[in-house]
């Protein structure tokens, strides 16, 4: 595991982000066990989101004992039905927008200025920023935070 630009902007700003979540009652997707477990610790509702792997019970459960309030399963149990997500996450930078595979299925390669890390999506697929404005606009709050958990030096 590694720490990047959004692990240190969550730390710097870990007070102010809880607060604001606590006071507008926003759940939280948690993409790290240190995250999930500082949130919770500080009173935010914390949903473990699926990059946590939880493919059974005992990983629900332990995941739970952590101090998530819901858990969405891991996307190896995903069969697409639910909308569009990752279908890979890397710390590489790939030189190409596209990718085809032998069998001639596109992908779109995403790559995130701000962690650094190239997401690769089905063709046609890419983070849509306007639906996620739209959703909060409506009242639907919800935030997910995908972020490396940092060594044990940061386990408070």
């Amino acid at each position: 595991m590694n720490k990047g630009a959004g692990d240190e902007w969550i730390a710097a700003n870990f007070d102010r982000l809880a607060a604001l979540l606590k006071a507008e009652q926003c759940p939280l997707y948690a993409g790290s066990l240190r995250w999930l477990r500082a949130f919770s610790r500080a009173g935010v509702t914390v949903i473990a989101g699926s990059g946590l792997n939880a493919t059974n019970r005992q990983s629900e459960r332990a995941l739970r004992l952590l101090g998530a309030a819901a858990v969405r399963p891991s996307l190896e149990t995903e069969d697409g039905s639910s909308g569009a997500f990752p279908l890979m996450i890397s710390e590489h930078r790939f030189d190409a927008e596209n990718l085809t595979d032998r069998k001639g299925v596109r992908y779109h390669l995403h790559f995130d200025e701000f962690t650094h890390k190239t997401l690769l999506l089905r063709a046609g697929q890419s983070p849509d920023l306007a639906r996620v404005r739209a959703k909060i606009a409506a009242g639907q709050p919800l935030v997910r935070l995908y972020m490396s958990a940092g060594g044990p030096e940061n386990e408070r």
